[in-house]
């Protein structure tokens, strides 16, 4: 089968290309970007030209001290002839910072920050460009940019920059008419670090659920085996499982579940342990089989023991190798492809009384997280917006492992040899494609599949079709694909990321 090779830009990758073999997943190395307007930059801080002077004409020292929005930090100025203007006759506001001199002037925020803006206006009526130059606090550069006077006459200019790594300690402004200009309303943004810890997000819903000790999904007995019959409606037929769609309308791949053992079981003086695993489909097989659960999901944390008998050993084996304790506090991650939560007591009996297990939905918002990361805000987290400028929205840069502020074209990146795009493989079968992807399988998305044979009419593959190879990848990130049929001589395919935001 004859294959073209093609990319789209907005919503939508458009790839067909035979696949030679899946890459690893590209990092790249996040880099400055302007921020060209006050919106999108986050102001965590500001520095208050008022708290030092507000005296026309009055002399500013070098090493002066200025007060942060806050009042618990300071910033210091450094600069030639600096000194203090009001208002009259310029368009800023408030009092402003001067320099009257020739050389620049240098701002040292209190801490190394993330993100500055800042407005400077030339002292006369003249075209002029103005430039801020971040450093390090050490003095290495950043990075730098230059913005000319919107108006003819010097007006006031917006300047502000970006740097991913949170980096920058010293600030320079100056510009083209000998350095005379005035500054007004520095604004600095710090670097955030996502929140991964889960018992400091908000809980959003909680419910208590009843545990039976006899229902098991684990294997009935090793000697003498207990043939209970299989079920494939486990949530009618057998007590212990949870559909958390339902007691959680609002869950998410990636959001985190708190669940709480309510007291504690003992079985012949030993702590029974109380178990989960997290389901795909409702099936359990029968209870004379090991490894029950055809469907189950790998949590991340596995307990398993195959010991019979002796001290300290439990009598039945799990045989699930996927299944988890439950403490008095367990946070766990719901995995890709979860749908139910089923428990089981290690040692199931039916001489204990029911037991009690409290449940919490915590959302977790990994691209709000992914986003603070670069310093996103403002229009700039649009999930439409093209910060780069490389043709993929910032739901695709996220969805796809991508840097939202360098090109891929900058970074010599193509539309093959890696994993994370998407690929047409050619099937040994006649007349049949596989659709490869490589995507983060830890978030709230949504990945659809269209064909077409002329790039005019799409057909949307039904969304159940799609499924994970297994394979080696980061956490949070799979390999899908899509077998589908071929008519004609050639096959265009597009995979659609849509972003599916918590219910409120």
């Amino acid at each position: 089968m004859f294959c073209d090779f093609r990319i789209l830009g907005s919503v939508r990758w458009l790839v067909v290309a035979l696949l030679f073999g899946l890459g690893s997943c590209l990092t790249l190395p996040a880099v400055p970007f302007a921020v060209e307007v006050e919106g999108n930059l986050r102001l965590d801080f500001s520095a208050s030209w008022t708290e030092f002077s507000s005296i026309d004409g009055t002399a500013v020292p070098d090493g002066t001290q200025i007060l942060s929005s806050d009042g618990s930090t300071s910033m210091e100025v450094q600069g030639d002839a600096l000194s203090i203007v009001n208002r009259a006759g310029f368009s800023l506001s408030g009092v402003l910072l001067e320099n009257s001199g020739t050389g620049s002037v240098f701002l040292y925020p209190p801490v190394d920050v993330q993100g500055f803006g800042v407005y400077i206006e030339a002292t006369e009526s003249i075209a002029v460009e103005y430039t801020a130059t971040a450093y390090t606090a050490g003095g290495s550069f950043i990075a730098s940019i230059t913005v000319p006077s919107p108006g003819t006459g010097g007006e006031a200019a917006y300047l502000g920059l970006i740097d991913p790594t949170g980096a920058i300690g010293i600030l320079e402004l100056s510009s083209t008419n000998s350095n005379r200009f005035v500054v007004a309303a520095p604004q600095f943004q710090v670097k955030r670090v996502a929140e991964s810890d889960p018992s400091n997000l908000p809980v959003a819903s909680t419910e208590t659920v009843t545990v039976s000790p006899a229902q098991s999904y684990l294997h009935e007995g090793l000697i003498g085996r207990k043939a209970t019959a299989a079920t494939t409606s486990a949530v009618t037929d057998f007590e212990n499982i949870v559909d958390l769609q339902t007691l959680f309308p609002s869950i998410r791949v990636g959001d985190y579940l708190r669940l709480e053992r309510i007291g504690v079981s003992f079985t012949n003086r030993r702590l029974n342990q109380l178990l989960g695993v997290f389901t795909e489909t409702e099936e359990i097989e029968a209870g004379a089989e090991f490894d029950r659960l055809p469907t189950a999901i790998d949590a991340g944390t596995n307990f398993y023991t195959d010991k019979i008998s002796g001290d300290g050993a439990f009598s039945t084996p799990t045989n699930i190798p996927e299944d988890f304790i439950i403490g008095a506090s367990t946070y766990l991650a719901a995995p890709l492809n979860t749908r139910y939560l089923m428990f089981s007591f290690s040692e199931p009996t039916v001489d204990a009384p029911n037991y009690s297990v409290r449940m919490s939905h915590i959302p977790r918002q990994p691209f709000i997280d992914w986003a603070v990361e670069f310093g996103l805000h403002g229009a700039n987290l649009e999930l439409d917006s093209d910060l780069d400028g490389d043709g993929l929205t910032l739901i695709e840069e996220f969805a796809f492992f991508r840097d939202p502020t360098i090109g891929d074209s900058e970074a010599g990146i193509s539309g093959t040899g890696s994993g994370v795009l998407p690929f047409l493989a050619r099937e040994p079968l006649p007349d049949f494609l596989t659709v490869l992807f490589e995507a983060r399988s830890d978030a709230p998305l949504r990945y659809r599949v269209q064909t077409s044979e002329n790039l005019i009419n799409w057909d949307t593959l039904p969304e159940g079709d799609i499924g994970v190879l297994e394979v080696e990848t980061q956490e949070g990130q799979a390999v899908f694909f899509l077998r589908t049929a071929a008519g004609g001589s050639r096959l265009f395919a597009r995979v659609i990321t849509e972003y599916v935001p918590l219910a409120p």
